[in-house]
């Protein structure tokens, strides 16, 4: 009787990690048809959001518009296969990703400091007062 608690302790546990790890898991048969949808070349049908696809498309459309020299593809198209994309539109998705990457405005905040010259906030080891236009346009 001492014996049996300790045992249906562990299987009440053992039951709740089991069903933690089946909740938290993705789907087991999309998963396998997604592998060999790869493996073969063909797209399965994966339920993706309308969201989704419509970055999708819009990379892929980028990605046929980039230049790409063959010796080039097939050094970067030998690279996403070792990291695990093996679908045949990886590489045009990939083109479209550093194209848009390449064309998206990344805001980067410049300082002026004494000396009048321009440096990246983040090269400026001093605290920094910011003066946004308006403020300079005040103070003139």
């Amino acid at each position: 009787m001492t014996l049996l608690i300790p045992v249906l302790a562990f299987v009440f546990v053992s039951l709740l990690v089991m069903a933690a790890a089946m909740a938290f898991s993705s789907g087991g048969a999309m998963t396998i048809e997604q592998r060999l949808g790869e493996v073969t070349g063909t797209t399965p049908k994966l339920g993706e959001s309308s969201y989704e696809k419509a970055v999708v498309d819009g990379l892929k459309r980028l990605g046929n518009l980039v230049p790409k020299s063959p010796s080039e593809m097939g050094k970067l198209r030998m690279k996403l296969v070792t990291a695990g994309y093996r679908g045949t539109e990886a590489l045009i998705i990939f083109f479209g990703i550093r194209v848009a990457l390449a064309v998206a405005p990344i805001q980067e905040t410049v300082v002026v400091t004494a000396t009048r010259t321009e440096a990246p906030a983040a090269q400026v080891g001093a605290s920094v007062t910011v003066f946004t236009s308006e403020d300079l346009d005040r103070r003139r």
